[in-house]
C-alpha cells in the first residue's frame, strides 16, 4: 500500500517492516531483502491490477504460495511459467472462506490479537468517504453513522 497514515497503521498493528510501493524503486528486490534475502513465504494479493500478482511470483521464495484474493475485472495472471515451476510456487485463489476459516478468525479475535482502526463518520459524509476511498486515503475502516 502507500501513504504515511497506512504505514503508521501497519506498524502500530505489529508489522515488522513497511514497504511503500509508490516510493520503492525495485519492489521485488526490496521485498526479498526484507525477507532474509530469500523472498516471502507467502503473498496474499488483493490488488485490482495484474502487476501485483506477477510481482508476487517474482518475490516469493522457493516453495512460496501466492493467494489471489482480489478479483480484478479483466486482469490476467501473466507470469513466467518457467520460474513458477523452478521455484515450486503454489498459486491458490479464494473467493470466500469456509466454516473452519470463520472459527479460526473468531479465535484470533477472541484472543485479543485483532486491533481494528476505524473512523466514525456521518452518513451525510458518504460522498467524501467514497472520494477518500477512491484516492487511497483511507487507512483502516470507515463506519458510517446513519443518524448523522
Amino acid at each position: 500500500d502507500t501513504g504515511a497514515e497506512k504505514e503508521r497503521l501497519c506498524l502500530d498493528l505489529g508489522a515488522e517492516k513497511w514497504i511503500d510501493f509508490k516510493h520503492t524503486a525495485d519492489l521485488v528486490q526490496t521485498i526479498k531483502e526484507a525477507c532474509d534475502g530469500r523472498g516471502a513465504h507467502a503473498a496474499v494479493v488483493t490488488s485490482p491490477y495484474s502487476e501485483g500478482y506477477a510481482q508476487a511470483v517474482d518475490y516469493l521464495r522457493p516453495g512460496g504460495t501466492l493467494m489471489a484474493v482480489g478479483i480484478p475485472a479483466d486482469a490476467k495472471l501473466d507470469t513466467s511459467i518457467f520460474w513458477t515451476v523452478i521455484k515450486s510456487i503454489t498459486i491458490k485463489g479464494s473467493y470466500v472462506g469456509n466454516r473452519q476459516d470463520s472459527i479460526e478468525a473468531m479465535e484470533i479475535a477472541a484472543s485479543g490479537k485483532v486491533h481494528v482502526k476505524y473512523a466514525l463518520r456521518g452518513l451525510t459524509n458518504l460522498q467524501q468517504v467514497y472520494n477518500e476511498l477512491e484516492e487511497g486515503k483511507v487507512a483502516g475502516r470507515i463506519v458510517l453513522d446513519a443518524s448523522k
